[in-house]
């Protein structure tokens, strides 16, 4: 059996018009973690190719907290940023003027050196990337799972990668990396 990874949102299956349902729990979650309340200007930033059903379940959502919820949607991001053209000026134009983004791009925020992540923590907005997870499966499995349980998790894998002298991390598809002299940074709060 060959084992391949998806390379965008392309390579991932869209939920079924009717299962907006199913992703609530897990979209009531994200809401919560990123505090967003009403009167908040909320920027769900997407890619032409992320599910749609995704977008509205997250954007439903956060309009019934009587939030002002704009959708931004883009090309998709290149990977390795190969593309430095991208994005446009008016995407950090517009992640400037949020109280709260929600990114459901792929490449997003690790490809892109006006959005990546250490440019964003610069910014004002709370800022949740869903970074290649912005799918339907995610919201209705994983992200169902109370906030509490995701904190502790983090404690301890934090607790035990603190612990560590090195790290390696190998997979199937050849991946084989080794981690020395680094430091964590768990947040455990929202």
């Amino acid at each position: 059996m060959t084992v391949t990874a998806p390379f965008s949102y392309l390579d991932t299956p869209t939920a079924a018009p009717l299962s907006i349902t199913e992703l609530m729990p897990g979209v009531y979650n994200l809401l919560e973690y990123a505090a967003v309340a009403a009167g908040k200007q909320v920027l769900i930033l997407a890619e032409h190719s992320t599910d749609p059903v995704v977008i509205q379940a997250i954007a439903a959502a956060a309009a019934y907290r009587n939030a002002d919820v704009h959708v931004l949607s883009t090309a998709p991001f290149s990977a390795g940023g190969w593309d430095r053209a991208t994005p446009s000026p008016l995407l950090p134009a517009a992640h400037g003027a949020a109280d709260v983004v929600i990114s459901l791009t792929w490449w997003g925020e690790v490809h892109t050196p006006h959005l990546f992540f250490d440019e964003i923590a610069k910014r004002r907005a709370r800022f949740v990337s869903l970074h290649q997870t912005a799918t339907a499966a995610a919201l209705s499995t994983g992200a169902r799972f109370p906030l509490d349980l995701y904190f502790a998790l983090e404690a301890r894998a934090t607790a035990q990668l603190a612990a560590a002298d090195e790290v390696r991390v190998t997979t199937a598809l050849n991946t084989d990396v080794t981690f020395r002299n680094f430091t964590t940074a768990g947040h455990h709060a929202p």
